[in-house]
């Protein structure tokens, strides 16, 4: 016996086929795939929740008008958005005073408590703080490439495409940034010390 009323769920490829003929229901799909990780993206760049807010809904109002000139395919989706979501955050910076980011905003990227006792993990975390409140304090152009490298997991042409960079200055700018982060942690580990 079988189920001929069950629909199969759309693929983003053929979300993205239907939003190019016209067909505005299928966008959904493709927000709903892809809202969490723009939105995340934004706040960790922007710092402040209701900017970030702000900032996705331009960001898939733009996508939405644009997809009909869309030619990417389903696997250049996420990168696409990410792009013109960057386009959105550096015009928003540039309008403000960019100040450090607060650590609040990456509370959720600490990493939970694992084995190795609870003197490591308390440390490690303790770590990972120093860095994400130190990756706050970066320049724009730097944040940008640790942001997407390190907490979104992409690749360097990735972060290239988004950012419009050539790979060369993504690394460079990871490099920077790796450096200066390295360099604020001993400043700080050594003031410490001293105590």
């Amino acid at each position: 016996m079988s189920d001929t009323s069950r629909v199969a769920t759309p693929t983003i490829a053929q979300a993205i086929e239907a939003c190019t003929a016209g067909d505005t229901s299928a966008f959904n799909l493709i927000y709903e795939t892809y809202l969490t990780t723009v939105f995340q993206y934004i706040l960790h760049m922007c710092g402040d929740y209701s900017e970030a807010e702000d900032i996705t809904v331009e960001t898939f109002v733009k996508a939405w008008s644009a997809l009909p000139t869309y030619s990417g395919g389903e696997a250049a989706m996420k990168t696409w958005l990410l792009r013109i979501a960057h386009n959105h955050v550096v015009d928003a910076l540039r309008r403000r005073r960019t100040d450090p980011i607060p650590l609040s905003v990456y509370e959720g990227d600490i990493p939970s408590e694992s084995g190795n006792g609870p003197q490591n993990t308390a440390e490690r975390r303790l770590m990972t703080r120093q860095v994400l409140k130190l990756m706050g304090g970066l320049p724009t152009q730097q944040r940008h490439v640790m942001v997407l490298k390190f907490i979104h997991g992409l690749e360097t042409h990735e972060v290239s495409a988004i950012t419009g960079q050539k790979d060369s200055a993504i690394r460079i700018a990871q490099m920077r940034a790796l450096q200066t982060l390295r360099s604020r942690l001993l400043s700080g580990l050594e003031v410490q010390d001293a105590r």
